[in-house]
């Protein structure tokens, strides 16, 4: 699996300074270019990954399992804390894989391990500040999490081009490249859903593909926003992009309220008429059997009368 990827074609565009937006039907048409004939180093990067985080799981898991009972409590939450910053770190690795990729760069599937042995403790510490602010910031209805999300979203490729940067620096300068396009890279996002919806329908088999094209895409996007901050240009936040990321959300979790109550009362309705059903059967039962025993205390003192009078 060690295979040596050249990316076909180079991802640098040129850039626009009086109207720096970055095109993203250009970074998806350039990403598809680079990958025909790559698709092996690319998905063979994935799995290794998903084999990774698998097994670091159950090796918390098991850790956590056979330690004396006194401490497991401790040992839980140790564990939850590492199981939750496992994942982010991997999509850290696969950032920085990725980022070679585009750049034409020598990369083997075997790099996804780097950032362990490259400041780590600094690469682990980003993981981990990233997501103590977005928990904290989705903690306010959720809207501040998703306008954050996109904020910190160059963090991990920030890592790997400044070795000697900081943690906490990393992230204020990725919040910097992305003031004026947040809403950009959100839109960006939102054009891979029918793609996710397919990994859906396929209980996650299309994410096989869909995955390394999303890095990708990713990967692209920061080399064409690094280049256009390292020539100068600084754009700042647009009202109507801000309402766009605050609505888009908003719309999302009425539609999905809408559409649990519609079906809550069908559910609920269905309840009641069937309840009411079983109740008139009930209620037809209890009075066919007053009247069966109606007719036969009738036909038993006719009876009586009968026998009385012979």
């Amino acid at each position: 699996m060690n295979q040596t990827i050249n990316f076909k074609q180079n991802p640098k565009q040129k850039t626009d300074l009086s109207h720096f937006k970055i095109n993203r039907g250009e970074l998806k048409r350039t990403a598809l270019s680079g990958l025909s004939g790559n698709w092996g180093f690319a998905i063979g990067a994935l799995l290794l990954a998903f084999v990774m985080i698998v097994l670091l799981w159950v090796l918390i898991a098991a850790v956590t399992a056979i330690m004396p009972t006194i401490l497991s409590l401790i040992l839980i939450l140790v564990a939850f804390v590492l199981m939750i910053l496992v994942t982010p770190f991997m999509i850290l690795s696969l950032s920085w894989l990725f980022l070679d990729f585009v750049r034409g760069e020598e990369s083997h599937v075997t790099d996804l391990v780097h950032p362990v042995f490259e400041s780590f403790g600094r690469n682990i510490l980003t993981v981990f500040l990233v997501q103590l602010y977005l928990i904290l910031w989705s903690m306010l209805f959720g809207i501040p999490g998703i306008i954050k999300r996109y904020a910190y979203s160059q963090t991990y490729y920030i890592l790997k081009d400044n070795p000697n940067l900081s943690a906490s620096d990393a992230i204020t300068l990725s919040r910097e490249m992305m003031n004026g396009h947040k809403a950009e890279l959100f839109v960006l996002d939102l054009s891979f859903i029918g793609w996710w919806f397919l990994g859906g329908l396929t209980l996650g088999l299309a994410n096989i593909g869909v995955l390394p094209y999303y890095f990708t895409v990713r990967a692209l996007y920061y080399e064409n926003l690094k280049n256009g901050y390292e020539a100068g240009y600084r754009q700042n936040m647009d009202p109507t992009h801000l309402a766009f990321i605050i609505a888009t959300p908003i719309i999302f979790y009425v539609m999905m309220y809408f559409w649990i109550v519609r079906v809550i009362n069908l559910t609920v309705g269905h309840m009641f008429e069937s309840q009411m059903r079983n109740s008139n059967r009930s209620y037809q039962t209890r009075t066919y059997n007053q009247k069966e025993e109606q007719l036969f205390k009738e036909f038993e003192k006719e009876l009586m009368r009968e026998l009385g009078r012979r």
